[in-house]
């Protein structure tokens, strides 16, 4: 559980410094209809599947657990990517509205990842304590 906190927080970190490159370089792909659909089903698709997962089942294994926070940080990644990609293929030639919206979904996303790490590295150390021999 402590690994894949670290883990998500340099995840969070480096997804921090890949957006605020290709924010600054105005780094984006625009794609076509077909591909964009593509993006947009794949994205609505793991929310519903996180959603109902998380509604379905109330397993609090540390395995469930880790496996749930990698799932909604997939998720967060995946709207970022969507809107990003959207912004660029259906967007106007403006790009500061853009460039806010994706700074502002980036640094939630970011914020979100760092939030996921943070809280596993938290319950692993909250699970271990009653483990601990009091006296030692």
């Amino acid at each position: 559980m402590v690994v894949c906190g670290i883990l998500l927080l340099v995840l969070s970190g480096s997804l921090t410094w890949i957006i605020e490159i290709s924010l600054s370089q105005h780094i984006a792909t625009a794609y076509d209809t077909v591909t964009m659909i593509t993006i947009a089903t794949y994205t609505f698709y793991k929310i519903t599947v996180a959603a109902v997962q998380r509604v379905r089942h109330w397993d609090t294994s540390p395995l469930s657990v880790v496996i749930r926070n990698i799932r909604y940080a997939e998720v967060a990644a995946s709207v970022l990517t969507l809107q990003r990609s959207m912004l660029v293929s259906f967007g106007t030639s403006e790009h500061t509205p853009s460039q806010w919206m994706n700074a502002l979904t980036g640094a939630a996303v970011c914020a979100f990842i760092l939030s996921l790490g943070i809280y596993l590295i938290w319950k692993s150390r909250k699970e271990v304590e009653p483990w601990q021999n009091p006296n030692l």
